[in-house]
């Protein structure tokens, strides 16, 4: 009969390493998918001109159709009217429901309590120094 092995007991130092590993893992994907990222909105942007030129809103190539689609967003001009009309009609909906947590850890500090309605919670994380 073959005795069940278990894995060997990790390591506080072996988790940090595993950890600093992916972490510098998941930086060279960002910086490639930054790259990426403006490579595409600069040939986007080429696209949108060339089709605006040839004054259609859709073309094909060899591997992909390319429709250009519009949507209009908004643009705050006025927030203490936006706010105005908010309350007047109670269309809260309008707002993100979440707040500034740099405002709110201030305030929270200046004040020595919590802003009314809101409570603290403790995220935990690591930070990882390269040595």
């Amino acid at each position: 009969m073959h005795a069940i092995t278990q894995p060997a007991p990790e390591t506080v130092g072996g988790l940090i390493d595993e950890l600093f590993l992916l972490r510098e893992q998941r930086r060279k994907l960002a910086e490639t998918d930054k790259d990426l990222r403006d490579q595409y909105s600069e040939l986007e942007a080429r696209l949108i001109a060339a089709l605006d030129l040839q004054q259609t809103s859709m073309a094909r190539g060899r591997s992909a159709t390319a429709t250009l689609a519009e949507e209009d967003y908004a643009s705050v001009t006025d927030w203490t009217t936006v706010y105005d009309y908010i309350r007047q009609t109670e269309s809260w909906f309008l707002l993100h429901k979440r707040i500034s947590n740099a405002s709110w850890k201030e305030l929270t500090e200046l004040n020595g309590e919590p802003v009314p309605g809101t409570q603290a919670f403790r995220k935990r994380s690591i930070a990882l120094r390269r040595i």
